[in-house]
C-alpha cells in the first residue's frame, strides 16, 4: 500500500513499520548519542518517541541523507499518533473500544 493511499487508521504492522528504511534504522542505531539505543525497527521505540519523530520528518529534518517523507507519509503518521499507536488490527480495535468508538471509521 502506498503511503497515499491508506484506509482507515494505520497500525504499526500493516503500514507504518515500513515507513524506515534500512539506512535510516541503520543510522539511528549506530548514532550513539541515545540511551537506549534509538531504534526505528522497534515498535517499542517508535510509538514512545512518535511525536519527536513526526516533527522531524514533517520538518525535513529526517531522514538525514534520504528524501523527504511526501506530505501523505507524514499525515499517514500523524493518523497512527492519533489512532493511538496501534501495533497491530487488534490493538487498534482495543484502542477504539475504550474510547467509545467501536466499529466506527473516520
Amino acid at each position: 500500500m502506498s503511503d497515499e493511499q491508506g484506509q482507515g487508521d494505520p497500525t504499526w504492522e500493516g503500514e507504518i513499520s515500513e515507513f524506515f528504511t534500512q539506512l535510516e534504522i541503520g543510522c539511528m542505531r549506530s548514532a550513539g548519542r541515545y540511551d537506549p539505543p534509538f531504534d526505528l525497527a522497534s515498535f517499542e521505540c517508535v510509538a514512545a518517541r512518535a511525536i519527536g519523530i513526526h516533527d522531524a520528518v514533517k520538518s525535513g529534518y529526517m531522514p538525514r541523507g534520504g528524501p523527504r517523507w511526501s506530505e501523505g507519509k507524514v499525515a499517514r503518521f500523524d493518523e497512527w499518533i492519533l489512532a493511538g499507536c496501534p501495533r497491530d488490527a487488534a490493538e487498534l480495535k482495543r484502542i477504539r473500544a475504550a474510547r467509545g468508538k467501536e466499529g466506527a471509521s473516520r
